[in-house]
């Protein structure tokens, strides 16, 4: 999470929604290549410690100050005035923060080519811990989302340029195909049985390798990728909520909308509604 505050995982919290209502708006068309949704500075203490986070949007991380880490890939990344982490959208991760200390975030979508890494970081140069502080501040004044956009895209697009700061996917190559291929078909999810044509396993070894892999049933994992991208869909999109249960493979809007519910705490209109004016 990114503010400090202890929430449950619902459409309302950064979990499911890049707008935690504590930072400054940026949505907006005009940079092409990526696409950011929030910028906020403030700062955290020991309640900006959560499990398993996973957000179907990327988050970047720079605190000015020592005292806060996140855990990617099982490794835990120190924060602090020399290095940027940047998590890939659903990528598990762990954070926490003992004492106080400044803290930037900025939600953002990225469309890149191919299997994300985990993570990305590593160490600043005196040139660009200056841009990350200089972002810090005008995070922090609230600048305006004009201004505050354009550095931010600049910021980003030159650590996601660093290829070598990247971390490789924990996940194996073949959850990864599996992955891909379940949001390839996500209008007409396939059943457990075609999942398991699919990797070449009987119905019972891939359930048991499937739960080894991710903590998790493959109908429950399919299922959240769905619930993820109806939550992308109703918060940029401009399709109604039949149309994005169909697009999510739901039968009809009731099933979406019981569906939706369990997995968020509200329903598919509930959320839209909490949207901040496109």
């Amino acid at each position: 999470m990114a503010h400090g505050t202890s929430k449950k995982s619902s459409a309302s919290s950064p979990y499911f929604d890049p707008h935690t209502g504590a930072g400054v708006l940026l949505d907006d068309e005009e940079v092409p290549s990526l696409r950011v949704h929030e910028c906020g500075a403030k700062v955290i203490d020991r309640h900006w410690s959560h499990q398993r986070v996973r957000s179907p949007y990327w988050r970047a991380y720079f605190n000015p100050d020592e005292g806060a880490a996140v855990r990617v890939a099982g490794k835990w990344i120190s924060l602090g005035p020399s290095r940027v982490v940047i998590v890939p959208e659903d990528t598990l991760f762990d954070c926490r923060c003992r004492g106080s200390t400044r803290h930037l975030w900025i939600h953002f979508s990225y469309p890149l080519a191919g299997d994300p890494p985990s993570a990305w970081t590593g160490k600043l140069q005196e040139s660009e811990r200056k841009l990350w502080h200089s972002l810090y501040d005008l995070a922090n004044r609230k600048s305006s989302p004009h201004r505050l956009r354009y550095a931010c895209a600049a910021a980003l697009m030159q650590e996601l340029g660093k290829k070598e700061q990247a971390i490789p996917p924990t996940r194996s190559e073949e959850l990864r195909r599996i992955h891909a291929w379940m949001k390839n078909c996500m209008r007409i999810p396939p059943s457990l049985d075609e999942m398991a044509v699919h990797a070449g396993m009987s119905r019972r070894s891939f359930l048991r390798w499937f739960l080894a892999e991710t903590g998790e049933t493959p109908v429950a994992f399919q299922r959240r990728i769905r619930i993820r991208e109806a939550c992308r869909l109703l918060r940029f999109g401009d399709q109604s909520v039949d149309e994005i249960a169909e697009a999510t493979g739901f039968a009809d809007r009731h099933h979406f909308t019981r569906a939706f519910k369990t997995i968020t705490g509200m329903g598919p209109a509930a959320f839209r509604r909490a949207s901040p004016a496109r």
